[in-house]
Formats: structure tokens, C-alpha cells, sequence
């Protein structure tokens, strides 16, 4: 039976790799002497030590004491103990949990309605900020498993742990807006996993794709929102329209906070946009800006020609003008007719803003 399906069915694999020394330390079966005493962790009744050749070394209850302390108690009082130790001795212990964070650049650059966000996930090393680690410790109406708090700063926020084996928190220390971590233990291994990176991690384990999964370890309380600069893979795409000072005009898809093309920022106009501009939107826009500037695209005799695969002027033949003309050739031409954009009120939907250099007449 593997780590899920024990969390799934209830049933841990029940190996007692500790117990405790007669001075009260937590000692693991491996590093075990039989000349000594030991007593489990939970009911502190006799265990011994049992090392043989086929399986590994463990810990059992004598005569009939297991009967009134179960696996799942050892493990709870275990993880206890176990993380408690790793926090002590630890000069670095992280937590990582997710958070949603709000975009704080003043200015958007495609001139968002309302700011940007996304859940990231977010790492802490507690130890910088508690120094204390109780069990079962009493706060305000409630028993904490474990708790952290700070000497230096007793009025901080303390952060509890809870372990969960057999129970989760209840709805109202959840409620109570205190800051939890509920971690669901399984197995010996689970405590070891935390003991080993000296972390505890918000964490869905899947058994499968189409499962909802299993929560093996919740934050509650945790999840406020913050403000930051976004990193690149948290941007959205910046699209780029304009025209240099050569009259030509270029279109481009960057980071909203990336690198601009070289040129675009003294360009005669430029249109910066939360999605794809579409070149009726952006002529539009051109000549609302007051520049008599006219590209062949603009004209409604430069059409798709299908055996070629791209445009070209229909009035080649019947006027002589060029069949494959380029775009700016529409400025000299006396044949130029302005066509009817197609903007299907996209200015509605696309966050845009437009630029135009000054006219020097």
C-alpha cells in the first residue's frame, strides 16, 4: 500500500521506528541499545526493541499494552515530538505556501481597467521570526499540537500546527483566525519528509487526473493578499503597434514589462494593447490622431487575392498602378479611397492606449 492510498483507506503502515529513552528523548529503533529502556512516545508504556535479520528494526509494546494505545496515537504524539525537535535544532525551517498577489506597477502599460493578479507561491523561514516551539500547548479556547511563538516579541501572531491523523481542525479554530497548518500525517515517513527538508509545504497529492485530490497539508489563515512587481512568467502579453520615422509600421507582441523594440518609443505613433490589434482598429486610430498618413491597407481596392496568397491592388490593370505596390505607396496615389473598417466595437473590448509624436508642421 503506498503513502495515498494509506491517507485513502485509513490504514498506515504500522511501524514503530521510535520511542523514548528514559530521558525523555526520542530515540529511532536503528540507533537503539536493548540494554536500555524505552517507552512509547504516546500511553509511555514498555516497548522493546526488536532487530533481526529479515525485517528492520522496530519497536513493540509489551504484553498487552497496545491495546489501549493505538498506531495512530504513536504517530500523532511521533509527528509531534519529531517536528518540535526539527524546529529546535534547525537554523533554517521554511514554509511554502500559495498566495495571491496584485500587480503594483502604478502606470499599466496596456492601460489595464483593473490591476492584474495570480496565486504564487510564497517561502518563509519562520525561524527568523519565532524561536519557540510548545506542545499541546494552551491559546485563548483552544489546545495547539504544536505552537510557535517568539520570545523576543511575545505580542506576535503565533502560528499553530496542527497534526492531522485521525481528525481534522475543527470549523471553529479554523474560524478563529488564527494562522494554522494542518498537516495530514500517514505514515512515519510523512513526519520524516518535514524533518528531512526542514519545511512544511501546502500540499494536493493526486492519485489521479481525474481526482480531486487529497490535502495533505493546508494553510488556513495564511493566504492574504500582497503586492509586488510581477516576474516575467506572471506578465501578460504587451501587443505593440507603430509607425517609425521611416513611415514604416510594425506590429509585435512583448512582456507587459519587457523590452521595447528599438525606436518604439520616439515613433511618430504608436498603440499599446492588452491583446492583438487588428490593422482596421489601428488605421482607425491613425487617423484619429490627426496624421495624414495612408498605407495601401487602408484602401478599399487593396484586397486578398487568393492565387497569389496575399493582397494586391485591383486597379493595376485598369489603371496602371502597381500590382504589388508597398504599403506606403498609398501617399502619392491619386486612386486611393479610404475603405470602411471592420471594427466590430473592439474598441469596447481591448485596454489600449495610443501615442502620437507631435505634428511639426
Amino acid at each position: 500500500m503506498d503513502n495515498l492510498e494509506a491517507i485513502k483507506m485509513g490504514h498506515p503502515k504500522q511501524d514503530y521506528s521510535f520511542a523514548l529513552s528514559e530521558d525523555s528523548k526520542l530515540v529511532k529503533a536503528d540507533y537503539a541499545n536493548k540494554e536500555y529502556k524505552y517507552v512509547c512516545p504516546y500511553c509511555k508504556s514498555p516497548m522493546i526493541l526488536r532487530r533481526g535479520a529479515v525485517r528492520k528494526a522496530h519497536f513493540a509494546h509489551k504484553s498487552d499494552a497496545s491495546e489501549k494505545c493505538s498506531y495512530d496515537n504513536y504517530l500523532h504524539k511521533t509527528a509531534e515530538i519529531r517536528i518540535k525537535e526539527c524546529f529546535d535544532t534547525a537554523t533554517e525551517f521554511n514554509i511554502i505556501f500559495s498566495s495571491k498577489v496584485t500587480c503594483n506597477v502604478t502606470s499599466c502599460p496596456v492601460n489595464m481597467r483593473n490591476r492584474c493578479s495570480w496565486v504564487a507561491s510564497k517561502s518563509v523561514d519562520i525561524k527568523k521570526f519565532y524561536d519557540t516551539c510548545s506542545i499541546e500547548k494552551g491559546i485563548d479556547r483552544f489546545v495547539a499540537d504544536l505552537i510557535l511563538t517568539s520570545s523576543t516579541h511575545p505580542n506576535r501572531e503565533p502560528i499553530i500546527i496542527e497534526i492531522f491523523v485521525t481528525h481534522k481542525s475543527s470549523q471553529e479554530k479554523i474560524d478563529s483566525g488564527f494562522r494554522i497548518i494542518e498537516i495530514k500525517i500517514a505514515s512515519e515517513e510523512d513526519i520524516e519528509n518535514i524533518v528531512e527538508s526542514r519545511s512544511i509545504e501546502e500540499k494536493v497529492v493526486h492519485k489521479y487526473e481525474w481526482s480531486d485530490g487529497v490535502d495533505v497539508v493546508k494553510f488556513y489563515n495564511f493566504h492574504g493578499e500582497r503586492k509586488e512587481l510581477p516576474t516575467p512568467e506572471f506578465q501578460n502579453p504587451r501587443y505593440i503597434f507603430w509607425i517609425d520615422n521611416k513611415l514604416w509600421f510594425q506590429r509585435d507582441i512583448i512582456k507587459c514589462l519587457g523590452s521595447i523594440p528599438q525606436g518604439f518609443m520616439d515613433s511618430l505613433f504608436r498603440i499599446e494593447a492588452s491583446r492583438p490589434i487588428p490593422l482596421d482598429f489601428a488605421f482607425s486610430e491613425l487617423i484619429k490622431s490627426g496624421w495624414d498618413l495612408k498605407y495601401c491597407n487602408m484602401c478599399r481596392f487593396y484586397k486578398y487575392n487568393e492565387w497569389y496568397g496575399h493582397s494586391l491592388c485591383i486597379l493595376y490593370k485598369s489603371k496602371g498602378t502597381e500590382q504589388f505596390p508597398q504599403l506606403s505607396y498609398a501617399n502619392n496615389c491619386s486612386h486611393f479611397r479610404l475603405k470602411t473598417f471592420e471594427l466590430d466595437s473592439i474598441s469596447e473590448d481591448i485596454c489600449y492606449s495610443v501615442h502620437t509624436r507631435d505634428i511639426i508642421s
